[in-house]
């Protein structure tokens, strides 16, 4: 059974402009207010945010799948979705997509609801949302039930359920356990599915969710009647006011609860009365396999009062829509494994993409990337390091190739451990020159984190191939810098302007095993200036610089 606060949770998160409506929707779905959420939905639509009026549909289309009218909320949740797209709300999209997928898993379209739960989950794998890796496995292990496979759907609210608990949301965690014991009943675990139940209801109370609660009962009332406890059973139904059973599914459990007890109490026409209503209900929505249940239960009916005619008739149509299904779960199996084919292939090539980013671009620049953002950063204090192998093509010319690629090996990987030290990002490396700075701090600290790579670099030991020490010559600038990814096939994240430029004019004026620097910024704590005099520099002019002593090895 889909659990419907699970499905609407995926429209649910904050942002700045929307935080107010969308916390009052939480609310108003949670106790099935849905003509108060509707309202927030007109209210969001008159807001000046593509945003807005893309939750706004979702809204819509979460009532209507509330109400069972799946066809008005298929048509509302795909305009969200697209709506998200057009905004580059890519979590947003990806919630909508998931919402969607569960209208998909009501039709019975298995295939299609298995590649958007694992299309919403795979994005919030990459943003690390788990309340929405949550929700995307509880979607999955709905359509693994779907499909007949009740194990792997339990394994999957199994790990829907360990997201929930990892991201502290209690709710999601109760509504979870509500679906391993629907499970659980499948797999005739009846006392494992009690438990669960009774551990969700304990929660649902404290939240005062009433239609929630409801739901458990109307659960609670069918695994009583499993366990053969009758009384108990008929005490369950009479404290559930179906008033507030406010999504279909529910609504047939308890019809279904209500039409065993009457049965357990010899009212035949009672219980034909309720699963007649149910068949009709089912048959009107589509819902293939609770027709088959319906039939099945008006079969027992008529055996129990020895009306053979009904008895054939439900037989026969219950026969009939189980081995359709039977054929149809067959179908819906095989495509979604060559659906899940597909989506290995993807993954795989995802995978392949992401390792070459993470090789050439920095970490977080990367992640940015692969969440889609546009990286164009400004940065109004960043400390640009260059630097280069003094003597570097005399050396390099009385060596072979591999031998000086060695080198220079050996030196770059002992100052990207340093970077990764001090917290500085490396940009690139042309030959023996390296090029690294830090923005993302004030000025003194952007100033001390790489004065402290500096002085490691001075400090390396790494030696040509005769013995004959490798020295660095260094320069540094402080100033504004931009920064972003450039490049379509070669991604490259790169820094420019003219802090840059004269980092670069510094360390060509410099000197081996000197720090050269122009700006007295970088008298941070353990290093000193000290004057060098007026230097010509290349577009500059005469420009007083200073060498940077370390004042020791404490840093």
């Amino acid at each position: 059974m889909i659990s419907m606060e699970n499905a609407v949770s995926y429209g649910m998160q904050a942002s700045t402009e929307l935080s107010e409506l969308q916390s009052a929707t939480q609310e108003y779905m949670r106790t099935g207010d849905h003509d108060a959420a509707l309202q927030c939905a007109a209210r969001a639509d008159t807001l000046d945010d593509p945003r807005a009026h893309a939750f706004a549909a979702y809204l819509r289309g979460a009532v209507s799948f509330r109400r069972g009218d799946y066809a008005e909320a298929q048509h509302l949740l795909t305009k969200a979705a697209d709506l998200y797209a057009r905004c580059a709300d890519a979590d947003g999209e990806a919630r909508a997509a998931g919402m969607l997928a569960s209208v998909y898993t009501m039709y019975g379209d298995y295939p299609t609801a298995f590649a958007m739960f694992r299309t919403a989950l795979d994005r919030f794998e990459v943003v690390g949302d788990l309340r929405g890796q949550a929700l995307s496995h509880t979607g999955l292990g709905h359509v693994l039930n779907g499909t007949g496979d009740q194990q792997a759907a339990l394994d999957s609210f199994a790990r829907a359920l360990s997201c929930a608990v990892a991201a502290g949301d209690a709710t999601v965690a109760a509504g979870t356990r509500l679906n391993i014991s629907s499970t659980m009943l499948n797999l005739d675990d009846v006392d494992g599915a009690h438990e669960e139940l009774l551990r969700a209801r304990e929660r649902f109370v404290e939240l005062n969710d009433t239609p929630r609660v409801a739901m458990i009962d109307v659960n609670l009332g069918t695994t009583h009647l499993r366990r053969g406890e009758i009384d108990a059973a008929r005490e369950i139904v009479r404290r559930i006011d179906p008033g507030v059973l406010d999504d279909p599914e529910t609504w047939y459990g308890y019809q279904q609860t209500q039409a065993a007890l009457h049965r357990a109490d010899g009212r035949y026409d009672d219980a034909r009365a309720v699963l007649e209503r149910m068949l009709v209900h089912a048959a009107d929505r589509g819902m293939r396999a609770h027709e088959a249940r319906a039939h099945e239960q008006l079969r027992d009916v008529a055996k129990d009062a020895a009306d053979f005619a009904s008895y054939v008739r439900h037989n026969e149509a219950f026969t009939e829509i189980t081995n359709e299904i039977k054929g149809g779960q067959t179908a819906r199996a095989l495509a979604i494994l060559e659906k899940q084919r597909e989506l290995d292939v993807i993954a795989r090539e995802r995978d392949r993409e992401r390792t070459v980013l993470y090789s050439t671009l920095p970490k977080a620049v990367a992640d940015r990337v692969i969440r889609g953002e546009t990286v164009n950063d400004i940065f109004p204090a960043a400390s640009v390091l260059f630097a280069d192998v003094a003597g570097f093509t005399e050396q390099s010319a009385r060596f072979g190739s591999d031998e000086v690629i060695g080198v220079l090996a050996t030196l770059h990987r002992a100052i990207d451990e340093r970077c990764l030290h001090h917290g500085v990002v490396k940009i690139k490396t042309i030959g023996d020159a390296y090029l690294a700075f830090a923005g993302e701090g004030t000025d003194a600290e952007n100033c001390a984190r790489t004065a402290a790579l500096a002085a490691d670099m001075v400090a390396l030991h790494v030696a040509w191939p005769d013995g004959t020490p490798l020295t660095l010559r260094i320069g540094m600038q402080v100033g504004p810098v931009s920064a972003g990814v450039i490049g379509t096939d070669r991604l490259q994240y790169d820094v420019w302007g003219d802090t840059v430029n004269m980092a670069s004019r510094l360390e060509h004026t410099g000197q081996p095993g000197h720090v050269h620097v122009a700006d007295e910024r970088y008298a941070v704590d353990g290093f000193a200036l000290e004057e060098r005099g007026l230097v010509e520099l290349k577009g500059k002019g005469e420009t007083r610089t200073y060498w940077l002593r370390h004042l020791g090895a404490g840093h």
